[in-house]
């Protein structure tokens, strides 16, 4: 998977801008098996630069082994909303984004 860009969106307008490029800090991998089997990763990419241009991308990604639901994500007028439906599936994004994110 390509590294991604830090993108960046105002209040005044709906198309986000690409700021500036990143490098990948931390990935941590979580695997579960219940009633669902799969991996979870979470991926924190950091921006190669500074202030308005600087950030963070939080990249999620699940693959799929027998009956997961994967992430979805909606933009909401002032953010995101970030979805992990299920309930081990649930549980396993939580302990991979505290791990990727306690590395920063």
């Amino acid at each position: 998977m390509d590294t991604p860009n830090i993108l960046g969106r105002t209040d005044d307008e709906d198309t986000p801008d690409s700021r500036a490029t990143t490098r990948l800090t931390n990935t941590a991998q979580i695997k579960y098996e219940a009633g669902a089997v799969g991996e979870v990763a979470v991926s924190v990419y950091q921006s190669n630069d500074t202030e308005d241009r600087g950030g963070i991308v939080l990249q999620i990604t699940l693959n799929d082994q027998a009956s997961s639901f994967i992430p979805y994500a909606r933009n909401t007028a002032s953010g995101i909303e970030i979805h992990m439906a299920g309930d081990i599936e649930g549980k396993s994004f939580v302990r991979a984004l505290k791990s990727a994110l306690a590395a920063l």
